[in-house]
């Protein structure tokens, strides 16, 4: 069972820097089960090419400063307590 199968809407993606497409799959699986994606803004990343290929699925909620990243998670989690 995958994490998309397992946790739906309440699953959170997040795509950092790196070489490749191999995010891309999975990412389409969260969002198809309701879950959530954040990626690095590429303009932030060592290596863009793994978040450009994730912004391109076009299944991304939020393409964000590696920095804002942590703060953002928490937010979502918190908001997901009420």
């Amino acid at each position: 069972m995958s994490v998309a199968e397992r946790f739906g809407e309440r699953a959170i993606a997040v795509i950092l820097t790196g070489y490749g497409r191999d995010g891309a799959a999975g990412i389409r699986a969260i969002k198809q089960h309701g879950g959530r994606v954040i990626v690095q803004d590429p303009a932030t990343a060592n290596v863009a090419s793994m978040p450009q290929a994730a912004i391109d699925t076009h299944q991304v909620d939020r393409v964000l400063p590696l920095e804002t990243i942590p703060q953002t998670l928490v937010n979502l989690l918190q908001q997901a307590k009420m």
